[in-house]
């Protein structure tokens, strides 16, 4: 996504998301390195004990910004199920941020730190 939809992305209605105090581009080594690193998002889950499992993270599809969060670089994913940025009627994805209420755990947002390459602030929207 571009660092310009930051604000607009971290406005979920269902879930709980970090406070940005800005916005930067991750280059796409950073991005291969977040993709090469996703299983561990299932470990996350599991420490967590959220209500519901997010399944195989890399089953989403997936939208990613750099945030800045106590002056510390980030990248937010917002997960979305498949199958809703598929749909004929659904807006380009690559372009614009996706914001579903509820829809259960097809749907999460985490953040991920490039330096350390870890996950953390995993949270999964509501139940349908």
């Amino acid at each position: 996504m571009p660092q310009s939809m930051a604000g607009a992305l971290l406005k979920q209605c269902s879930r709980g998301v970090p406070h940005a105090s800005n916005a930067w581009t991750p280059s796409r080594d950073q991005l291969s390195d977040l993709e090469s690193h996703l299983p561990q998002l299932s470990e996350l889950a599991a420490r967590q004990r959220l209500p519901q499992s997010i399944g195989d993270p890399k089953a989403s599809f997936r939208q990613y910004v750099g945030i800045v969060v106590d002056h510390h670089r980030y990248i937010y994913i917002n997960a979305i199920a498949a199958s809703d940025v598929t749909s004929p009627h659904a807006p380009d994805p690559h372009v614009t941020p996706m914001i579903v209420c509820d829809g259960g755990s097809a749907f999460w947002g985490a953040l991920y730190d490039p330096e350390s390459k870890t996950f953390s602030q995993l949270d999964a929207n509501g139940a349908i």
